[in-house]
């Protein structure tokens, strides 16, 4: 994946300024303070009450790593590039969120593979969506994909340390999901949903659009 980011930026790199630099790259982070909250808070709290334990491995360290790197520019650095070099409406930004959210909710599907249980699967599928929706929403803002790598890696590590959830590189999970779990999920989406057309709101659109004219340094009148 690096590879194929490497290549699209070199093939580009007279009118494309690139998907790691942008403006206000610290306010990005702060932005998906929420979801870093939110993603870290509930394995912390299950090691404060002794129902985990977190303890460092090289194998949560690496699958962390990859699944930041790869989802990343697979679904949002190279696509919502894409996309910006070509829409000349701010009326499509939404457009570009739901489409890459979708498509970051779905790949989820494959964790079936890895151990999970569908329960936690179809959990999942909904949780990326609306993360998805925000890490898009954060990464048209600024012009750079630093702050999703950032939340991204910290959201999957963190959890991966817990001996509960990682064991022998497969993923563990319950068989079966409490109802509570799928609502306070769905909360959570709701949350993330909510945050990422606040940061698209209309009035931030102009500014997008002409932060993305910059990026591939063409103009844009409104």
């Amino acid at each position: 994946m690096l590879i194929f980011l490497l290549v699209y930026q070199f093939a580009n790199r007279k009118t494309f300024e690139g998907c790691f630099k942008g403006e206000k790259i610290w306010l990005g982070v702060l932005m998906l303070l929420p979801y870093i909250i939110i993603g870290v808070g509930g394995t912390i709290l299950m090691t404060l009450l002794g129902q985990t334990e977190l303890k460092f491995t090289w194998i949560a360290l690496i699958m962390a790593i990859e699944a930041a790197i790869c989802e990343e520019i697979a679904i949002r650095v190279v696509p919502v590039a894409h996309m910006m070099r070509f829409f000349e409406d701010e009326k499509n930004i939404p457009l570009v969120c739901l489409i890459t959210a979708i498509c970051f909710g779905l790949i989820h599907i494959t964790n079936v593979n890895a151990g999970m249980s569908v329960g936690y699967v179809v959990m999942q599928v909904f949780h990326a969506f609306g993360a998805g929706m925000l890490f898009c929403a954060v990464y048209l803002r600024t012009g750079s994909i630093v702050p999703a790598f950032i939340a991204h890696f910290i959201n999957d590590f963190i959890p991966m340390l817990s001996t509960s959830f990682l064991s022998g590189g497969q993923i563990q999970t319950e068989a079966t999901m409490p109802v509570s779990r799928y609502i306070s999920a769905a909360v959570i989406v709701i949350v993330f949903v909510g945050l990422a057309l606040f940061y698209i709101r209309p009035k931030k659109r102009g500014g997008i659009m002409q932060l993305w004219a910059k990026k591939w340094e063409k103009s844009v009148t409104h």
